[in-house]
């Protein structure tokens, strides 16, 4: 299984998946960022590779991972 950092992900990445973890849907996460609901599960699926997950869930719970070991 991967072992993704923080810094492996770009800024546009990273953004996704906070709204990802905030249960936010694809369609109300392109319209914050200004873009395609298309464009968003695009990003979606490389990050839910990078991260060796198969659901919004995983993505959601590595990035609270990630806030806990940060100390956010």
């Amino acid at each position: 299984m991967p072992n993704p950092k923080i810094e492996d992900f770009t800024k546009r990445e990273l953004q996704v998946i906070k709204l990802i973890a905030k249960d936010k849907r694809y369609k109300d996460i392109a319209e914050d960022l200004g873009l395609h609901t298309e464009t968003i599960r695009t990003y979606a699926m490389r990050i839910r590779k990078k991260l060796g997950v198969s659901s919004k869930v995983g993505v959601a719970l590595w990035w609270t991972k990630q806030k806990d070991n940060d100390g956010n």
